[in-house]
């Protein structure tokens, strides 16, 4: 991680309801080994033209990733168990590869960096 990302660092954990005291682990290489082998895991089964996020389902005993979800929202309640299902059913069909569109509106998250709620400046 380099300096500048350190300067601001504080004000975003603080602004996503984190604790400073997380902060010393940005900069912890024992973390480093794990989470290059993860990806690279994650990467193996997605394939390397796909970004993050990914994750990961098991189906009858088989392994599945993809790329997603990129939402601008975060559903609640029934709203959430019905994309959970409609997530889970799409990325474990057999044969699924790719489903996308392009972002529609800007993030609307409570707490998100760039939101109304976050105390920081938009970009």
């Amino acid at each position: 991680m380099t300096d500048h990302w350190e300067a601001g660092f504080p004000e975003y954990l603080r602004a996503v309801g984190i604790e400073e005291e997380y902060l010393h682990a940005a900069n912890d290489e024992r973390w480093d080994e794990i989470l290059q082998a993860e990806t690279d895991e994650a990467l193996a089964r997605t394939g390397k033209d796909v970004g993050t996020p990914i994750i990961s389902f098991r189906r009858d005993g088989d392994l599945h990733s993809f790329f997603g979800p990129v939402m601008s929202r975060v559903p609640r309640g029934d709203d959430a168990l019905r994309l959970w299902d409609a997530v889970w059913e799409v990325a474990t069909y057999p044969g699924m590869a790719e489903l996308k569109r392009s972002i529609r509106e800007r993030p609307q998250f409570e707490g998100s960096l760039d939101g109304p709620s976050s105390g920081l400046a938009s970009a």
